[in-house]
């Protein structure tokens, strides 16, 4: 009786732990649907914030495209307002190299006028100066001449002396 009653207690005890486990079972299985539901809760979540956030692009994207074709529009209208201005700076820069030139052609004419002038000037007092210092000096010039003939006369008669009395004749008187 002992065997039959281990084998009952064995067999109770079995079903208990099979009843055990399917009670277990049951519970995660319940749990697992609770995170199912919650996942799911969090998948239409994340599915509103993803529909959300495309709208909010495409939204985003037609403003870009907006302010893009702006943008283009302002691009061009200033390319046609930078060119005018470099064309208006050319033609400013031509005239202005024109007139510097036409100026500095004036300069230089009054310069070369006023430095013939000048030199027509300095020519003449020099002029002036030569005559004054020809008159001056005439006088001095004509002595000191007269006296260079004198000295070459008297030269010419000593060394005639010398070579007359080297040749044997003698003038005492």
């Amino acid at each position: 009786m002992d065997t039959f009653m281990d084998k009952l207690a064995q067999r109770l005890n079995a079903q208990e732990i099979i009843k055990a486990n399917s009670a277990a079972d049951a519970a995660q299985l319940e749990r697992y649907k609770e995170q199912v539901l919650q996942y799911e809760k969090y998948l239409v979540s994340l599915q509103d914030c993803l529909q959300s956030h495309e709208q909010q692009n495409e939204k985003l994207k037609n403003d870009l495209i907006g302010i893009l074709e702006k943008l283009n529009e302002n691009t061009h209208a200033d390319r046609e307002s930078v060119q005018e201005l470099s064309t208006k700076l050319e033609e400013l820069f031509a005239k202005s190299d024109d007139f510097n030139h036409k100026e500095d052609v004036k300069v230089y004419r009054n310069v070369q006028a006023a430095l013939v002038e000048e030199n027509t000037k300095q020519t003449e007092s020099i002029r002036e100066m030569l005559t004054a210092y020809e008159k001056k000096n005439s006088r001095k010039t004509t002595a000191a001449l007269f006296f260079s003939i004198l000295a070459g006369i008297g030269a010419v008669a000593a060394v005639t002396l010398q070579v007359l009395s080297m040749f044997g004749m003698r003038f005492y008187w």
